[in-house]
């Protein structure tokens, strides 16, 4: 959510569309997201960049 709104207020983008997923049903979107923040919070942000491209 915070990444949404930095892009929108600040960089007056438009916000990710997050593969088109609520992000709440445990599907498979949600589980390539959750992997790509813990690469993340491992050091390795690059699959939650490509994530967030989609």
């Amino acid at each position: 959510m915070m990444a949404d709104i930095i892009i929108e207020s600040i960089f007056g983008k438009e916000i990710f569309s997050w593969n088109k997923s609520n992000m709440v049903k445990a599907d498979e979107t949600r589980k390539v997201y959750i992997t790509a923040l813990r690469e993340a919070d491992n050091g390795n942000i690059n699959p939650l960049l490509k994530f967030a491209e989609n």
